[in-house]
């Protein structure tokens, strides 16, 4: 039989545990290099007083690609070495750089650093060596654990925590403050008990005679917390105490020197501690994938309450965003339909389709107008269908003349022939990717690994389709790409009173 979840051992692989360090080391950093044929080419530079490396503004750029413009605090946080202020300084140089100038160089699809996809055989592949990095892992923590607490002690079960309180090893505080008991129930039933396989212990265990056990030393971490935590509410108790007796003491003879509940209330705020642990135990049905039904009523329903029903019921505050976000948002609306007659196009798309080419055009013209469409029949329909999706089932103001159509059409045939030959990059980069990953982990594909032939030269490139729907637009920066510019000035409240 199958041993459990995460129970499964193999071969040590020292190449996954490099590969699993690089990617810790990453995170850690919060930067990923790019790979060599995407190396920029930044150049040390200064802006006012400030002084910019390669490095300093290679950490801009990968933070700005994914923060945004309008996080300048967590961007200087990334850098590190620059504050908030001279990063919104050189963001503020990069977008008046970007109004003023005139020839902008166009960033196609092939341009974008291709997307990697792993099949399925190389991710179950890769999970059986990181099992056996954890199993790794698990046996040298173990011997630790032994090597501090005893063979008897390191581990407290259900089967030997008497045992372990009533011997109290030296060291093992934390058994004078927490119930053993009480946290293997909780781990039993609540933590460890998930409605999903792999998150639940019964799925883990090698015997019936296991049950779920929690390590001595975390145990004393715990400990180790609670003793933490307790300090500072004392110290911030004490602090909120002094600061009101002060400002009391004029007003109130005979002012007892004592703590309050309110102070410590208001200590346990200003240090971020939480007022009652009722919003946690009231999402652990949804931690947990429990599924709960309201016996309130005469029968058993046949459906589980949604879980921002349960925790309504629990008593717990759904956040404003959650609650307001309406779910039929998200799907199709079948009722929903744009007046086309108001763009003169009005019937149904295949009546649009007659509309758009009810003029019947010269053998030439209609030559050239496949080869803008595609000479597949079925590329020669998409083309069709986007054309008369920006023409007449949008708000842009986009004319309607044959001229207009073809070249609209010729760049929908360009971007759709730049989204093939993107493809073709991802697949020869998941090819290669994968071929590097199964050479690393030293087994053979179950599947030989189909090479993808990429074309040397990239489709011609030219304007794109939002371009040229820009050039018609009334809005002289595009479809509200420029809408911090129409921001109105509002003055500060001291300005306003004063």
């Amino acid at each position: 039989p199958d041993l459990p979840i995460k129970r499964q051992k193999g071969l040590f692989n020292p190449s996954y545990l490099s590969l699993l360090n690089d990617d810790i080391k990453d995170a850690v950093d919060r930067f990923v290099p790019e790979p060599p044929e995407y190396a920029s080419t930044l150049l040390p530079s200064q802006h006012g007083l400030t002084d910019w490396s390669v490095a300093e503004k290679t950490l801009l750029y990968e933070a700005l690609s994914r923060l945004g413009v309008d996080n300048p605090a967590g961007i200087a946080e990334r850098i590190g070495t620059k504050s908030e202020f001279e990063v919104t300084d050189y963001l503020s140089l990069l977008q008046s750089q970007d109004h003023h100038q005139k020839f902008l160089i166009n960033v196609t699809i092939p341009d974008i650093p291709a997307a990697i996809e792993l099949s399925p055989a190389l991710c179950n592949a890769l999970e059986e060596a990181a099992d056996d990095v954890a199993a790794q892992q698990d046996e040298y923590e173990e011997d630790v654990e032994k090597t501090r607490w005893g063979d008897e002690h390191w581990l407290i079960t259900s089967l030997n925590r008497k045992e372990i309180e009533a011997a109290k090893p030296q060291g093992m505080l934390s058994l004078d403050l927490f119930s053993t008991r009480m946290w293997l129930r909780l781990s039993e039933r609540v933590f460890m008990n998930s409605a999903v396989d792999e998150f639940n212990w019964n799925s883990m265990i090698e015997s019936l005679e296991e049950n779920p056990g929690i390590r001595a030393t975390a145990l004393e971490d715990f400990y180790s917390i609670a003793v933490s935590v307790t300090r500072r509410l004392v110290a911030a108790s004490l602090y909120v105490a002094e600061s009101r007796i002060k400002t009391q003491v004029k007003a109130y003879a005979g002012l007892k020197d004592s703590i309050r509940y309110e102070d410590v209330r208001a200590a346990a705020l200003s240090i971020g501690l939480k007022r009652n642990s009722q919003n946690f135990w009231a999402r652990c049905p949804r931690r947990i994938r429990l599924n709960v039904y309201d016996y309130d009523q005469q029968f058993r329903p046949e459906e589980p309450m949604d879980f921002d029903d349960v925790e309504k019921a629990l008593g717990t505050e759904i956040d404003s965003e959650d609650e307001d976000m309406d779910p039929g948002l998200f799907h199709d609306n079948d009722n929903a339909s744009i007046d086309l007659d108001q763009r003169g196009g009005g019937g149904s798309e295949s009546e649009l389709t007659v509309c758009i080419d009810e003029e019947e055009p010269s053998s030439e013209k209609k030559s050239r107008r496949n080869n803008a469409m595609g000479s597949n029949p079925a590329e020669r329909r998409a083309v069709t269908r986007e054309a008369n999706e920006l023409m007449f089932r949008s708000a842009l103001e986009y004319p309607i003349t044959r001229t207009a159509r073809d070249v609209l059409r010729k760049r929908i045939r360009l971007e759709i022939s730049h989204e093939e030959y993107a493809d073709k990059l991802d697949a020869r980069a998941s090819y290669v990717e994968e071929e590097r990953l199964w050479d690393m982990l030293g087994k053979t594909p179950p599947v030989e690994l189909a090479k993808v032939e990429v074309p040397d030269n990239p489709p011609k490139s030219k304007k794109t389709v939002d371009e040229l729907v820009r050039g018609f637009s009334r809005n002289p920066a595009g479809y509200g790409g420029g809408w911090r510019e129409k921001l109105e000035v509002v003055p500060s409240r001291w300005e306003m009173d004063y």
